[in-house]
């Protein structure tokens, strides 16, 4: 949700960085619960893969860095990954070069593609021997590289507004 929001049928603290899913009879349920899995209550997702309670990946936006058990310092550049007991980085967005642009190279999709991950950033990324991103482009990082998965000047996407995101488009 984009906020703390009282999710109907769904008792407690609904925290933003939960997850929910909506049931074929009409009804949300709470699939994901941050808080228990220890990511602090000031922590914004912004982008998840959710594959079962024991296979949930996210990224923050957050400005500052996230703290969680085992893993400190998770910037909003970053993919952290929860196997249903513990978190690991999974994608360290630093080690491609993405970060230094501030929160326009923040994370705010992506996908897991074997050994790899796509990544659409909310903003121009500047990663290593890549030119002319935009936002509306899909890296696909492997290891200590990107290279581009997908430009969506390809496609007629050049107006601001027009975001690609790893698991589809959103048109705003």
């Amino acid at each position: 949700t984009a906020g703390n929001t009282a999710v109907p049928g769904v008792a407690g603290v609904n925290d933003d960085a939960d997850i929910y899913a909506w049931n074929s009879d009409g009804s949300y349920a709470r699939v994901f619960d941050a808080s228990v899995a220890g990511v602090p209550a000031a922590a914004d997702v912004d982008a998840f893969v959710y594959n079962g309670p024991g296979d949930v990946y996210l990224s923050f936006n957050n400005d500052l860095p996230v703290n969680l058990p085992g893993v400190a310092g998770v910037q909003d550049e970053d993919i952290v990954h929860w196997n249903g007991t513990a978190w690991s980085l999974h994608f360290d967005g630093s080690a491609v070069g993405l970060g230094d642009g501030g929160n326009l190279e923040d994370v705010d999709a992506f996908a897991i593609l074997g050994g790899s991950v796509l990544v659409s950033t909310s903003g121009t990324p500047a990663v290593p021997g890549l030119t002319g991103l935009t936002d509306k482009d899909l890296l696909q990082c492997a290891g200590t590289s990107c290279t581009l998965y997908f430009d969506g000047s390809d496609i007629g996407l050049t107006t601001t507004g027009d975001v690609v995101l790893a698991g589809g488009y959103q048109f705003m």
